[in-house]
């Protein structure tokens, strides 16, 4: 997708939240985890990625293959089998978004109870993320 790809739906994300917190008139609570729940996988490998490289003292403004994604095709996952995946995490999440988006407040600890819907969506991208990288050091991808 390279740079430019990537701004474009960084900010094409960001107006869309905007609307819609336009859209309701007002910012609920739930709205601050709506995004972000949307875009966990796509954060999510970021962070693990970037975490990984730090502590295994990489450079980690050098280009790379070692994104979650790219290791789980580079174990001999076709693309089309890796994208099939992504597009299951996404629905998951999609699902998981309208459904705190939905949920009907509870008052003052409104955020804290919908974080928790949040929660088993992380332990799935960690669980994940164990998988892919026992495999990837399976077939030495990874030291």
């Amino acid at each position: 997708m390279g740079d430019i790809g990537s701004t474009f739906l960084g900010f094409a994300f960001a107006v869309l939240a905007l609307l819609l917190a336009d859209t309701t008139n007002n910012l609920s609570p739930a709205m601050l985890f709506v995004i972000p729940l949307l875009l966990l996988h796509f954060i999510f490998d970021t962070v693990f990625t970037f975490s990984r490289r730090l502590l295994a003292r990489e450079n980690v403004f050098q280009a790379h293959r070692s994104h979650l994604y790219q290791l789980l095709n580079r174990c001999g996952f076709s693309h089309r089998r890796v994208s099939l995946i992504y597009a299951g995490m996404a629905t998951a999440q999609g699902l998981g978004a309208l459904w705190m988006s939905s949920a009907p407040s509870v008052g003052a600890g409104d955020t804290s109870c919908r974080i928790w819907i949040i929660v088993p969506f992380l332990l799935g991208h960690a669980a994940y993320a164990v998988w892919v990288v026992r495999r990837a050091r399976r077939h030495a991808l990874l030291g």
